[in-house]
């Protein structure tokens, strides 16, 4: 019997909390402990901009980046490819 494990991360299980200003959830199958803080939201007329501090446990920075949150930290708005 050959056992396969589904690595994608479509179907997996997470548990979900919140924790004083902030959600969370954790992955049960990759142990990935993901955290969200709201820091900004901005709302003129239709228009609506939220800010928030991101915890990624199996976040890293791409070479020769550092962050200016912290370790495992960014802003939401912050892109990396």
């Amino acid at each position: 019997m050959v056992l396969i494990m589904d690595n994608s991360k479509n179907f997996q299980k997470e548990l979900s909390f919140e924790l004083g200003n902030g959600q969370g959830s954790i992955n049960t199958f990759t142990g990935r402990l993901l955290f969200s803080t709201p820091d900004a939201n901005i709302n003129i007329e239709s228009y609506n901009l939220r800010v928030n501090h991101v915890y990624n446990s199996h976040f890293s920075l791409p070479g020769g980046l550092s962050s200016k949150c912290g370790n495992r930290w960014k802003l939401d708005i912050e892109q990396y490819i």
